[in-house]
């Protein structure tokens, strides 16, 4: 992130959960920043905490109100 859009988007964040990136995708593009995907590198961690129903249920509540909020104009 730039300075000036890290601002405007972190600024109006709403969600911690899951989906706090997805919601940063969408306020940055409410906010007509320009967005770039870069790869990352993947390493697998045995042990790991997640509950995947759970987790995927969670997401799909939390991406239904990052919809929601875009829809009220809650990312202007």
């Amino acid at each position: 992130f730039r300075q000036d859009a890290a601002r405007s988007i972190f600024s109006r964040s709403l969600s911690n959960g899951w989906a706090f990136d997805a919601e940063l995708v969408v306020i940055a593009q409410v906010q007509n920043c320009k967005l770039a995907q870069v790869p990352v590198a993947w390493r697998h961690e045995d042990g790991s905490k997640v509950r995947i129903a759970s987790a995927v249920v969670r997401s799909l509540g939390e991406l239904g109100v990052i919809a929601w909020n875009r829809l009220r104009g809650k990312y202007r």
